[in-house]
């Protein structure tokens, strides 16, 4: 995995010969990759069983590196400047489509995010012995929906993701 992060993340610097519909396309890829290794990383714990507790918290802080790593390398493609520089669109059917994106601000808060799950897990690894299951559920939920709340551009969306964060932060603070 880490191997086609790093090829991703080559691939994702222009290059003099390069066309920049290439380089906004990889990096499209790239923005895609950012929302999709979270919502991975729940896939897999989801199927890992409840008593095996190192695996889950190694499971966790995988997914969650890889997070990292793929915004870093967003993070390294892109051009310095404060526009909109990559976008995401997911289309529903019939009502539209979500888009999002990622600005010279939202890139910084979005690697930030990805920054602090992995020094979560690494600091709950011994501390947490108790619903360690829900506990690194929550906390990929909570990176998921703060990576949406960075990056959507509607704001009904914007509020939505924004008030979903609440609920795996209760049990987070409960757990």
């Amino acid at each position: 995995m880490l191997n086609i992060l790093f090829w991703v993340f080559l691939s994702t610097r222009p290059h003099r010969w390069q066309t920049r519909e290439l380089v906004a396309r990889r990096r499209q890829q790239m923005l895609g990759l950012v929302l999709l290794m979270p919502a991975l990383g729940i896939g897999n714990v989801l199927m890992v069983r409840r008593h095996q507790h190192n695996r889950l918290k190694r499971v966790a802080l995988i997914w969650s590196l890889c997070a990292l790593t793929a915004t870093n390398a967003l993070w390294a493609s892109m051009d310095r400047g404060m526009g909109l520089q990559c976008w995401c669109q997911m289309n529903w059917s019939g009502s539209g489509a979500i888009v999002f994106a990622v600005d010279g601000l939202s890139i910084y808060l979005v690697l930030l995010t990805t920054l602090l799950v992995p020094i979560c897990v690494l600091i709950s690894w011994r501390s947490i012995v108790w619903m360690v299951k829900e506990y690194v559920l929550c906390l990929l939920v909570v990176e998921l929906l703060l990576v949406g709340v960075f990056t959507i551009m509607d704001l009904i969306g914007f509020y939505v993701l924004f008030e979903s964060v609440l609920i795996p932060m209760f049990l987070i603070i409960g757990v």
